[in-house]
């Protein structure tokens, strides 16, 4: 692989042309650069970024909180919290904070991912897995999923009359060791 030449304005094009939100801020949290993405995301050019006190772009509810996330940032680490757009919009992120140092200076790099789409999918799945809990909960018929040993691993809650015994007594065995033998088999070859 070949040496880059000038390594500074390449990383200068790659670091500007992320997908992610990327922001250098100094240690009092003030925006030195905001990339491209950054500037999409949030609305502002980057002649208004480099004005901003970060803090600015945080949704917070307290003096606290604010203090938090400036602690947060200034450790390093990742932690979601909530960004406002120059509109007002209000939007989840992830951020990931790391301490840079370079000749007794030293700048604070956050990554920012918004995670809207994230978080819609796990509500939606959380619903649907909420859905499909009561479904097997209160559901009239009887409903089961095996695996490919024919062992029982999920099934409606109605098989606790029809065998029982709890769910989590039946749940993992074989249809040979749930019914008389001539009934399992028949199960099993169905």
């Amino acid at each position: 692989m070949g040496e880059l030449s000038k390594p500074i304005e390449y990383y200068e094009e790659i670091i500007g042309h992320a997908r992610e939100i990327i922001l250098v801020l100094d240690r009092d949290n003030n925006v030195l650069y905001a990339n491209v993405a950054a500037t999409a995301a949030y609305g502002y050019s980057q002649a208004e970024f480099v004005t901003l006190p970060v803090m600015s772009l945080w949704v917070v509810s307290s003096h606290q909180e604010s203090e938090a996330i400036k602690a947060q940032l200034s450790r390093g680490g990742l932690f979601q919290t909530v960004h406002r757009r120059k509109d007002g919009d209000a939007f989840p992120v992830e951020v990931s904070s790391r301490i840079m140092s370079f000749d007794k200076n030293s700048w604070v790099i956050a990554v920012v991912r918004d995670i809207s789409d994230r978080l819609r999918t796990e509500e939606s799945l959380q619903h649907q897995e909420e859905i499909f809990g009561l479904f097997m909960e209160y559901s009239p018929i009887y409903v089961f999923f095996k695996d490919e040993n024919i062992r029982a691993i999920k099934l409606s809650k109605n098989y606790e009359s029809l065998l029982g015994r709890p769910l989590e007594d039946i749940i993992g065995k074989t249809m040979d060791e749930l019914f008389p033998a001539d009934l399992a088999q028949q199960m099993i070859a169905d």
